[in-house]
Formats: structure tokens, C-alpha cells, sequence
């Protein structure tokens, strides 16, 4: 039995290895100053008295602005950029989301506006103006680490609060050109897209100015709860918790664990990746990212805008039920039963979509000579994604500790 586990390590092993190769990237989003000024700026709040449906409202119109980003690169990389990586982006985030408070005529800025994040204010944005309700400008650099995008708001509407004009650097160090590569630019575009929901609002510093269906400051909506004697930060907006609530049927389920980056629990502008590993919103591994319902859905708790959520990619979230447990919330992964499982893999086991209530048999035992082929099995039967492995005893933990609020 020894040599079928060390085959199966090195199984495992070189299986990890590859869905794991892009780990090491990472979002310092909370770890940027953000100082936004206020820009008085006219805006169509209409629909929060009408309360107009989807396809009354305005279409979300975004204009990138490349002029900084062709000074700091190679012509190569900022053609790249501006030609083949940004263009349908833009186009996915203009087609799924209307605005609720869209700029009337052109979004600019007073003349007396003299830089933007630290940029020289672009002399479109003080003359004509852009017809668009938000202005993102690009920028690069090559430094070391693993940061591969910052982003950065640079001003927000007085009235509303939303995001009106903001700034995204990329590390050309980590961000290739694909040439041609179609995984590469898909990884290459899933950044991007996560950085602009970031600067749509996205982001612990725009939570406090998310505002309710008739326009006014949503307040108690950010909470704080003790779960396996750590203190999160929950998001509890019924748009957003009520999709949770129904996809892990799970009706006390308190709202949106925010990650807390292992430190002090301030850093909550990404989803918990241990409960959304594969979702655009969470950071660390841009493999295999999609944008699902629950990124889109705290787009529109923000009171800003509203999706189509057709556009939302499926999610691999898993929905498995405990063998002791009568609760179906995140996952218990089907994996949870093996008695001395290594402790490589207790971080990292697959988990099988959308197998709730399915049985729970151990499959580490002595007797078992076949546990390669079952774990082979467990692995074909999962999608292409995977979810990081989370201990069903550590999962009861938090449940039960999710109910005690702290304020």
C-alpha cells in the first residue's frame, strides 16, 4: 500500500503543480492609498424614484483613455493592450451592466483640475469632455514581485458617490504579451476585468458609499462576524445574499465572506477564496477564472447599476453535502472522509460540482488498492477549475460560529 500512496502523491503532486502555476500573483488593492476627489458632476438619478426596470435604464458607457500607457511601454505591449486585450472588455462591461445614475452630456472635469492620480490631467477631460459615464486611464511599469495591476479611483460622482474616473498600472513584468496565446490572453483579460471591478466599486474603500434603491447611503450592510475565532468582514446586502442564500440553500447564510488576507481582517475587497476560489473577485490564481452571478451581484448592491445577469459565467462553486452534516452550505468535499489523507493535499483536493447529498465513503484506507483510479475518477468528473480543499470540521466550526454577530 505504500507504493500506491507515493504514486499517488506524485499524482498529485504534478496535478496541483499545473492548476496552481499562476498562484503566485497577487491584489494589493487594500495596500493602495485611495483619496478620491469629489467631482459636481450632473447625473440622471431618475430611476431611484421610478424605480425603472432593466431595460429602461441607460447603457453603461466606459471610455479608456491609452495616452500614459504608450509613454511607459514598448509600442508592442501597449499596442497589445490597447488593441487586442481592452477592446472586448470594455464591451462586456458596457453590454451587462446599465447604470442607475449615468452622467448628463459629458463626463469632465473644472480646468483647474490639474493631474489625476498623480497623471497630468488629459486636456479632453477638460475641454470637450468624454461621452461616457466613467473614464479609466492605463499606465504601466516593470518591477519586481507579483503584483501584475493596481488600480486607483481618482474621483467619484458628489452626489452618488460612484466611481467617475479612475487609474489602472499593469506590471508588465508579470503580464505577457500572448502572441498569439489563447490561455495566456484569457488570463491576461480576467486581470483586467478584475481590475475594473475593482474601480467600479469593488473594494473595501467604496462599500461604506453603497446606497439603497432610492438612492440613499446604505448603512449595517457591513458587518463583522466571528468565524473559527477569526473576525470577517461580511457583506449583507439582500441582492447579493439572497443569491448566496439560494444557491447553498442555505436561508441563514449572514451574507458575503469577504477575505481577510490571513492578517487583521481589513482586507476585504476580494471574495474569500476558500468559499469562491475560481471567482474573478477572489485573488491569488487567475487560472481558470470566470465572472459569475456574485461578482456581478455586489456590482449592483453597490445601488449603482444593474446587470444583465445573462452574462454571467457559470460557477463551479460546489454544493455537497457533509455524510454527518444536514447542512449544505459551501462544501464538504467529497474528500473528507480520508483517515490519514497527506498533508500536501489538505489544502488543495478537488471537489465534484454539484453533487449535493451525494454519500461520503472513505477513500483512504489500507485495504484500497484502487484509491489512484477513484481519485482519477473524482478529478475527470470536476470541471476544468478547481476548489481549494476546506476541512469539513473547520467548515462546522465556522457555520456555528456564524451566527454570533460582532459589531
Amino acid at each position: 500500500m505504500a507504493s500506491s500512496r507515493a504514486l499517488l502523491l506524485i499524482f498529485a503532486l504534478a496535478f496541483l503543480s499545473k492548476l496552481y502555476a499562476h498562484n503566485g500573483l497577487e491584489c494589493n488593492h487594500d495596500d493602495i492609498e485611495q483619496n478620491p476627489g469629489l467631482l459636481d458632476i450632473e447625473e440622471d438619478t431618475s430611476a431611484f424614484q421610478e424605480g425603472r426596470s432593466l431595460a429602461s435604464l441607460t447603457n453603461f458607457r466606459m471610455y479608456a483613455y491609452f495616452d500614459f500607457l504608450k509613454k511607459s511601454a514598448p509600442a508592442s505591449f501597449a499596442s497589445y493592450v490597447q488593441n487586442e486585450l481592452l477592446p472586448p472588455i470594455i464591451d462586456y462591461f458596457q453590454s451587462a451592466l446599465k447604470v442607475k445614475s449615468g452622467v448628463i452630456g459629458n463626463l469632465k472635469v473644472g480646468s483647474s483640475v490639474g493631474s489625476i492620480c498623480g497623471k497630468s490631467t488629459p486636456s479632453i477631460l477638460k475641454t470637450t469632455g468624454v461621452p461616457a459615464d466613467f473614464f479609466i486611464y492605463y499606465d504601466s511599469e516593470a518591477v519586481s514581485g507579483t503584483q501584475i495591476a493596481s488600480s486607483q479611483y481618482c474621483y467619484l460622482a458628489s452626489g452618488t458617490k460612484r466611481p467617475l474616473i479612475a487609474r489602472t498600472i499593469i506590471n508588465r513584468n508579470m503580464m505577457p504579451i500572448a502572441n498569439g496565446d489563447v490561455l495566456i490572453h484569457e488570463q491576461n483579460m480576467y486581470v483586467l476585468m478584475h481590475e475594473v471591478m475593482h474601480t467600479l466599486g469593488f473594494s473595501t474603500y467604496q462599500y461604506p458609499n453603497f446606497i439603497d434603491a432610492n438612492g440613499n447611503r446604505l448603512s449595517g450592510h457591513i458587518k463583522s462576524v466571528k468565524l473559527a475565532g477569526v473576525t470577517r468582514t461580511i457583506l449583507n446586502i439582500p441582492v447579493l445574499t439572497d443569491k448566496l442564500r439560494k444557491f447553498y440553500g442555505c436561508s441563514t447564510l449572514p451574507g458575503a465572506i469577504m477575505e481577510n488576507g490571513g492578517g487583521s481582517g481589513t482586507g476585504s475587497s476580494h471574495f474569500e477564496r476558500k468559499y469562491f476560489v475560481y471567482e474573478t473577485m477572489s485573488s491569488g490564481s487567475i487560472l481558470g477564472r470566470r465572472v459569475s452571478e456574485f461578482s456581478l451581484g455586489l456590482l449592483e448592491a453597490s445601488g449603482w447599476y444593474v446587470p444583465d445577469y445573462s452574462f454571467a459565467e457559470p460557477t463551479t462553486m460546489v454544493k455537497v453535502k457533509a455524510a454527518h452534516s444536514s447542512t449544505t452550505f459551501a462544501a464538504a468535499p467529497l474528500l473528507n472522509s480520508m483517515n490519514t489523507a497527506p498533508e500536501v493535499l489538505e489544502d488543495a483536493l478537488p471537489m465534484v460540482e454539484e453533487v449535493e447529498n451525494a454519500a461520503v465513503t472513505p477513500l483512504w484506507t489500507d485495504a484500497d488498492s484502487s484509491i489512484l483510479m477513484k481519485i482519477m475518477t473524482v478529478i475527470t468528473t470536476m470541471d476544468k477549475t478547481m476548489q481549494d480543499y476546506l476541512t469539513s470540521k473547520h467548515m462546522e466550526e465556522e457555520l456555528a460560529a456564524s451566527a454570533s454577530l460582532v459589531t
